[in-house]
């Protein structure tokens, strides 16, 4: 009986053993499965990760060796050729141009350095504005405007009408007869040109034109007009003196203009006149001061003629 009873709890033990046994197989198999279903499920997404970013990195590499052998071709391009458009300009203009081009080191067409053409350009007096461009067809192409001369400026320059100044490419253009004389100090340029251009403003309905501009070093203006007169006049109210000066041609001495050789406007109450040799200075009928006048000299004074003129015609006097 004690043997049965021995044997059934035998077997009872072997049957709990044999039962753990079964559960952790089962386990094992569970987890075996979820593994498997965990790398069939994201595997491929790691490798196709790691794929992309081989891939990536093959393309920034690539990527980085075409901009170095761009780079590099940049600076092995022959240096590219360089056009003098010679538009709007004289040939001496065009000349001065090109031969200052010629001595400027010129790179290739991506590598060249415009700024530096331009302020290259601008260096010649003559030139106003600047235009410097890549064209694929032409090279670099250098493109400049002269500037516009009004009047010649002493004997070698000329002025044009902002006031500037500067030698001309071309000396022929010295010589153009139609060019007002102006002659001062450079840097009494602007207001040597304003004057010119006032004075041509109030003389010109009396059929004056200017010839001739001085300012001397003393402030004393010497205008010549086209019939040969002349007007001096010092820097005390210059302005208003030779507006009355054109009223007074225009008006009383309208009929001997061409009769007077100077008119001298540096007195306070008045203005001297200077007659040509052919006029005799009694013929005047103005009264002669010899002790300021020389010979052939007409004093006249302001005060017999302020009645003559009204005073609020005067305009456009400069300060």
């Amino acid at each position: 009986m004690s043997q049965t009873v021995e044997r059934v709890s035998e077997l009872s033990s072997d049957g709990e053993n044999i039962s753990e046994t079964d559960g952790k197989e089962n386990t094992m198999e569970g987890d075996n499965k979820t593994q498997k279903k965990f790398l069939l499920t994201f595997l491929p997404s790691i490798l196709q990760t790691k794929a992309n970013l081989m891939i990536a990195l093959m393309m920034l590499c690539i990527i980085v060796v075409a901009i170095i052998m761009v780079v590099k071709s940049l600076y092995e391009v022959p240096p590219t050729q360089l056009v003098v458009d010679h538009s709007n300009l004289t040939p001496a203009q065009y000349q001065s141009l090109n031969t200052a081009m010629q001595g400027q080191e010129v790179g290739n067409f991506f590598t060249t350095q415009l700024p530096e053409l331009r302020d290259a350009v601008m260096q010649l007096p003559w030139v106003n504005e600047v235009s410097i461009q890549r064209d694929w067809h032409k090279g670099i192409v250098v493109s400049a405007l002269p500037r516009q001369p009004i009047a010649k400026f002493g004997t070698e320059r000329l002025i044009d009408a902002s006031g500037q100044v500067y030698v001309p490419a071309d000396s022929q253009m010295l010589k153009q007869p139609e060019f007002v004389n102006l002659q001062g100090d450079s840097e009494q340029s602007p207001l040597i040109m304003q004057m010119m251009q006032q004075v041509n403003t109030w003389f010109a309905p009396a059929g004056l034109e200017v010839q001739d501009v001085i300012l001397s070093p003393r402030m004393t203006w010497l205008i010549r007009f086209n019939n040969g007169l002349r007007v001096i006049v010092d820097n005390e109210n210059t302005y208003q003196k030779l507006f009355n000066a054109s009223q007074i041609l225009l008006n009383q001495l309208a009929e001997k203009q061409d009769e007077i050789q100077t008119l001298d406007l540096r007195y306070k109450n008045g203005f001297a006149i200077s007659w040509k040799s052919d006029m005799p200075a009694s013929s005047s009928g103005f009264g002669i001061r010899e002790d300021i006048l020389d010979e052939q000299d007409t004093y006249v004074d302001d005060a017999n003629l302020a009645d003559d003129i009204d005073a609020t015609s005067i305009t456009n006097i400069p300060d």
